[in-house]
């Protein structure tokens, strides 16, 4: 479908994220660009809390406990020492606490549908820093700033509160510095049904910027 005239709410922090600067501006260039190709882009409202993505680990936890507390028990040994921990997490929560999860995940759900009722997407990072080491065991920890921001590089996992909403993400920009040449990614997200309208953003963003041709070593 045609970008133009498409309503475009753009979001570079979800409304309570710290985001790279590198980040932030690679994708203001990515919604500057929609904008010339006749797209409607306007600043969206906050999206999400700190609370949410705590919410959604607890909820995450609950899973994982309910589907594979048992091979815990029996093969935890076997398991990712990650993998046991987020089990560990989601069994000490009892059926009420989950009952009010599901409950706040309702209100998570309507505020962001509120948005999207008014717009054909949203587009926000991806993730929040530049990439970290591969290995769990060397991440860099999440800073701990008292400035009122969610500080996690993950910018993704929160949309399983709002499922299920189409979102592809796609290359925006790439990083210098340390990390010269890796994509920084842009989420793209619209209303449940409308892949049609993700996947022509997704190609707009993609062919404008020339991303298809990239190369590692470019």
């Amino acid at each position: 479908i045609p970008i133009a005239g498409l309503r475009i709410a753009s979001s570079p922090d979800l409304g309570c994220w710290w985001v790279h600067p590198e980040i932030q501006s690679a994708v203001g260039s990515a919604t500057d660009l929609l904008s010339e190709l006749g797209a409607d882009v306007a600043a969206a409202p906050p999206l999400f809390r700190p609370e949410d993505a705590r919410l959604w680990l607890d909820l995450w936890g609950i899973f994982m406990a309910g589907y594979y507390g048992e091979t815990a028990e029996r093969r935890g040994d076997e398991l990712d020492p990650d993998v046991v921990s987020l089990i560990a997490h989601g069994l000490r929560f009892s059926a009420a606490d989950a009952k009010r999860m599901e409950v706040a995940r309702t209100k998570v759900w309507r505020r962001v549908s509120a948005v999207l009722a008014d717009v054909d997407a949203i587009v926000c990072p991806t993730m929040s820093t530049p990439p970290g080491p591969a290995s769990k065991s060397d991440a860099r920890p999440n800073a701990s700033l008292d400035d009122g921001l969610h500080h996690e590089e993950d910018m993704t996992s929160v949309w399983n509160l709002v499922s299920p909403f189409p979102i592809a993400t796609v290359p925006c920009g790439r990083h210098g510095g340390e990390n010269l040449g890796l994509p920084i990614g842009l989420q793209i997200v619209a209303r449940p049904g409308r892949e049609d309208v993700v996947l022509s953003i997704a190609e707009a963003i993609e062919s404008r910027i020339g991303a298809p041709r990239w190369r590692p070593d470019e």
